[in-house]
Parts: structure tokens; sequence; C-alpha cells
């Protein structure tokens, strides 16, 4: 019930951030930029097969944002010991 409504109440908040940018006319990206894409997406399908791309990017995604999230929180913590007074 609490898991409900956090996760009701995490919708509407970002429904409501994300409504100005629903009223923006519908973008479109510029052909070139597609065929790379489909390109790119065709190499890394022909990959799959003997390496799991996605798998790999997926790991290496969750190590980069834990990465981050540490040098964040190590930089936090410097700036803390720098206030006069904290040890």
């Amino acid at each position: 019930m609490i898991t409900t409504l956090l996760l009701d109440a995490l919708y509407w908040i970002v429904w409501v951030v994300l409504t100005p940018i629903r009223a923006l006319p519908m973008a479109t990206l510029p052909q070139g930029l597609t065929d790379a894409l489909g390109t790119i997406g065709g190499y890394i399908h022909g990959l799959d097969v003997v390496l799991p791309v996605v798998t790999i990017f997926a790991v290496l995604s969750l190590i980069l944002v834990i990465e981050g999230f540490m040098f964040t929180w190590k930089g936090i913590n410097w700036l803390l010991r720098r206030i006069p007074g904290q040890s």
C-alpha cells in the first residue's frame, strides 16, 4: 500500500514536471542520424551472436552510476571537512 502510494506520487510528480515538454511540437531526427543509428544497431546485433553486448552495456552503465555516486559522495565529504570546526 505504501509502495503503491509512493509510486503514484512519483508518477504524478514526473507527469507535472514533463507537462511543459509535452506541450512542445513533435521533433524529428535528421534522416542521416536515423540511418546511422540503424547501422550501429545492425553492427551491435551482429556482435550480439558472439558477445552479449546489451548485457555488457547494462553492466558498464551500472558500474559508471555506482562510481559516479561514490565520487560525488567523496566530494561532498571532502567539502564538509573543509568547513571550520568540523573534523
